[in-house]
């Protein structure tokens, strides 16, 4: 074999080793993206899940998202323990927003964040509390929640119009 046959054959050697190297990345990159998937998922169950005890162990932090979340009339103190507990379930949801943004959560699990927040955004007590606090949000999930908050209010419109009981039932889960 001669020099250049030699070099050749070490060309396509190196070749197949470089195309090696790209395969094993790719399935690097691939199992690392599942991991990131499943580390977002786990982290953002386990904030709402913390949210979710905060307000079990504590009955009066439950009745007051009760009370809250429905309108009723609340004191000075109740109002803003009420908004506290907004700020902290909102930068949740701002949390896992930007997950499914930058592709950490699948749209499929997107769907159950998306859920929570929308049913949120449908209480006139959250609307109010949102105009004051839109600021405090990145732009993108401020832009998402204006959404929400605007089809919510359609809804209503559509829902106190005499006659229009089954148009605001019917439109209450589109644009999302």
């Amino acid at each position: 074999m001669t020099i250049l046959e030699l070099g050749a054959v070490g060309e396509f050697v190196g070749s197949l080793a470089v195309i090696a190297t790209l395969v094993y990345l790719a399935l690097q990159i691939r199992q690392n993206t599942a991991s990131n998937r499943v580390a977002a998922k786990l982290e953002t169950t386990r904030q709402y899940a913390d949210y979710i005890d905060f307000l079990l162990l504590n009955q009066g932090f439950l009745e007051l998202n009760m009370k809250g979340m429905s309108g009723e009339e609340l004191s000075p103190d109740e109002s803003m323990r009420f908004f506290m507990m907004l700020s902290k379930a909102f930068w949740y949801f701002a949390s896992m927003h930007y997950q499914y943004r930058m592709g950490a959560m699948s749209a499929d699990e997107w769907v159950q964040s998306a859920s929570t927040i929308e049913r949120y955004c449908s209480s006139p007590a959250v609307r109010h509390w949102w105009q004051d606090e839109r600021q405090r949000y990145g732009l993108e999930f401020g832009r998402y929640v204006d959404g929400l908050i605007d089809l919510s209010n359609r809804a209503d419109r559509h829902w106190n119009a005499p006659g229009q009981e089954a148009r605001a039932v019917a439109g209450a889960g589109q644009g999302t």
